[in-house]
C-alpha cells in the first residue's frame, strides 16, 4: 500500500496575511483560494515541485473533534531546500 502526505492543516489569525507570506515572500502557488461554504474559506498552496500542500484557515477547526490548535502552535514542520 502506498500512502502520500498530501495537505497539512495550519491555523492561521489572518488568512490574507499569511497567503501572502506564503505566495510572496516564500513562492507557494496558490491552489485554493475560496469559499467552500458560508464563512469558511480555505486558502491551499502548494511549495514549488512539492507533492505536499498546507491548507490555511480558521474556521475549519470547527467541524473537527478534539482541541482547536492555536495559530502560530505548530512546530517542526521542515521545508528542504537545496541551498
Amino acid at each position: 500500500m502506498d500512502l502520500t502526505l498530501e495537505v497539512i492543516p495550519l491555523p492561521v489569525s489572518d488568512i490574507d496575511r499569511a497567503r501572502d507570506f506564503y505566495r510572496d515572500k516564500v513562492g507557494f502557488h496558490v491552489d485554493i483560494d475560496q469559499e467552500v461554504m458560508p464563512g469558511m474559506r480555505i486558502v491551499q498552496l502548494t511549495p514549488p515541485g512539492s507533492g505536499c500542500s498546507i491548507a490555511l484557515g480558521d474556521s475549519v477547526w470547527e467541524l473537527t473533534k478534539g482541541p482547536k490548535p492555536t495559530p502560530g502552535s505548530y512546530q517542526g514542520l521542515q521545508l528542504c531546500v537545496a541551498d
